[in-house]
C-alpha cells in the first residue's frame, strides 16, 4: 500500500518512465515514485497487484525518444 497516495481503491493512472535502472512513476498526474532499479536485468516488464486485486488497461509501450527539461531538449 502507497499510504502517501489517495484513491487507490478506484481508477487509477499511472505513467512510467524506464530508463537504464531508474524508474519515474507519476501517480494520477499528482504523486511520483522515482527509484533505482540495479537488480533487475532484462527485456520484459511485468505488471502485478501484491495484496490486492487490479485489471490493467490502456497499458502503451513505447520507446524513450525525446526528453524535456524546461526549454532544453535532449535526443536520448
Amino acid at each position: 500500500i502507497i499510504s502517501a497516495v489517495d484513491n487507490l481503491s478506484r481508477f487509477v493512472q499511472l505513467d512510467m518512465i524506464v530508463n537504464d535502472d531508474v524508474i519515474d512513476i507519476s501517480i494520477n498526474d499528482s504523486r511520483c515514485i522515482v527509484n533505482r532499479l540495479t537488480e533487475q536485468k532484462g527485456d520484459i516488464m511485468w505488471f502485478f497487484a501484491k495484496h490486492g486485486k487490479v485489471k490493467f488497461s490502456n497499458i502503451k509501450v513505447m520507446p524513450l525518444k525525446w526528453w524535456t527539461i524546461g526549454s532544453i531538449n535532449k535526443k536520448l
